[in-house]
């Protein structure tokens, strides 16, 4: 059997092309599938791979063996780094011609090129271009680092007396996802606002502090003017933006890059959003005990307070808390 590659899957495709004799019925299933699918498979787990592809999750371990790799890990980096490269050549010719300073220009010419396309294709044409850059995009944000990088910063986090959030305008929600997810392992995380007094967050903070500042094109004058603040403090200054020569990158000790292409008119946050899910779940990798139960702690409480709409599972389990968990809810 011949199995056609693409700029996208190359190098999975060669293996598989080479070796696809050599498989069995249920990992020809699997590659078959993965060849078809290379995008989901770029960014989702492997046991969810495994489901879609309708075969068990060991068998994804067992197809990654056979093409000579050393676990499904290694199929998905290669395409995250394939889907990335081909998401930006498809989506050049129509970045081009989008001016970035104006998103009412964008507006039309988004409109504009849906109709050639339409008249070339389908009306899902502009959907579809869309789609792949909104994956290149998530990839390009839990990538950015090596997965030492990722582990390493998120100690240095935890490490810090206080961290703080920061991120204005589009990039707030983004700031606030962060802070929210954060504190739920330190209660020592704070979200800065756009407001007079959001400086005084700063106010006797140091070395010993740190700072995640989340910024992209265009950027925001008062977040590069309060980022540039916390470093002559000393702060540990994170900055995840969009580009190595973006100006917060000039102000951090830590760059970490993700892309925002799109192919509508405003710039696409899901690779900020990206990164700070990985920033969080790499903090998440080197909690100690002690953070650990004072997220049990935070869960119980918002149980407590009836936060979410319980389902039957939920009302049934309750969480035994050590003695040293209760002493935190009973902290006013």
């Amino acid at each position: 059997m011949t199995v056609k590659s693409s700029p996208s899957t190359e190098l999975v495709a060669q293996r598989i092309e080479r070796l696809f004799a050599t498989l069995t019925p249920e990992l020809q299933t699997a590659a078959r599938w993965l060849l078809s699918h290379q995008q989901e498979a770029a960014v989702l787990s492997m046991r969810r791979c495994a489901v879609m592809a309708g075969v068990s999750a060991p068998t994804m371990t067992r197809l990654a063996k056979a093409l000579e790799l050393t676990g499904f890990a290694d199929i998905q980096r290669q395409l995250s780094t394939a889907t990335l490269a081909l998401a930006k050549q498809q989506l050049a010719a129509v970045r081009q011609a989008l001016p970035v300073d104006s998103y009412a220009a964008n507006a039309r010419l988004v409109q504009a090129n849906a109709r050639n396309q339409s008249g070339r294709n389908t009306n899902s044409a502009w959907l579809h271009t869309l789609s792949q850059a909104q994956v290149a995009n998530a990839v390009s944000g839990s990538t950015s680092l090596t997965p030492v990088q990722w582990q390493a910063l998120g100690k240095r986090l935890l490490l810090a007396s206080h961290v703080v959030c920061l991120g204005l305008r589009a990039s707030f929600s983004v700031a606030q996802q962060l802070h929210y997810a954060a504190a739920l392992l330190r209660p020592n995380v704070h979200l800065m606002h756009a407001n007079g007094g959001s400086v005084d967050v700063l106010c006797g903070l140091g070395s010993r502090d740190a700072m995640v500042v989340v910024s992209q094109a265009p950027y925001t004058q008062q977040t590069l003017d309060t980022a540039t603040q916390a470093k002559r403090q000393g702060l540990f200054v994170v900055a995840v933006t969009d580009s190595t020569i973006s100006p917060f990158a000039g102000v951090a000790d830590q760059v970490v890059v993700f892309e925002a292409q799109t192919s509508s008119f405003f710039p696409s946050m899901l690779g900020s959003l990206s990164a700070v899910e990985t920033l969080v779940a790499a903090m998440a990798l080197q909690a100690k005990p002690k953070d650990l139960e004072h997220l049990a702690a935070r869960e119980h409480y918002l149980r407590d307070q009836r936060a979410y709409v319980l389902t039957g599972k939920d009302s049934a389990t309750f969480l035994q808390l050590s003695p040293h968990v209760q002493g935190i809810l009973k902290t006013p």
